[in-house]
């Protein structure tokens, strides 16, 4: 009876553990699936605001538009004044060019001048 009885508590015993084991685990998986929950919850949270949101900043296309634009002005202005330059040379190249052929016209004139072609030699 004593060994019945001793085998009966150990039975009941072993089932006591068993049973603290099998709850401890039901509670560890509950409290996992939870935490999975809350940080699964925040990180679908972050891809779709990732996913969805702005790509690119608007500050920074503005900082690329206002730089082209920037350009473009400064190209306006800089062809302007090399055109304006241009001009001015191409009227002091004229003036020096007729300064040039009135001098010549009056050396012609005066005798003075060099023959402008070699002289024709006898035949």
């Amino acid at each position: 009876m004593l060994t019945a009885l001793s085998a009966s508590f150990t039975g009941l015993f072993g089932l006591h553990e068993s049973t603290e084991t099998l709850n401890a685990m039901k509670e560890g998986i509950s409290k996992s699936l939870e935490d999975l929950g809350d940080i699964g919850g925040k990180v679908q949270e972050a891809a779709l605001k990732a996913g969805y949101g702005p790509t690119i900043r608007a500050e920074a296309v503005k900082r690329l538009v206002d730089s082209v634009v920037s350009y473009q002005e400064r190209s306006r202005e800089i062809i302007e004044e090399m055109r304006r330059l241009s001009t001015q040379n191409a009227e002091e190249i004229r003036l020096v060019v007729e300064e040039g052929k009135q001098r010549l016209a009056r050396l012609v004139e005066e005798g003075k001048a060099l023959p402008l072609s070699p002289p024709e030699q006898g035949a």
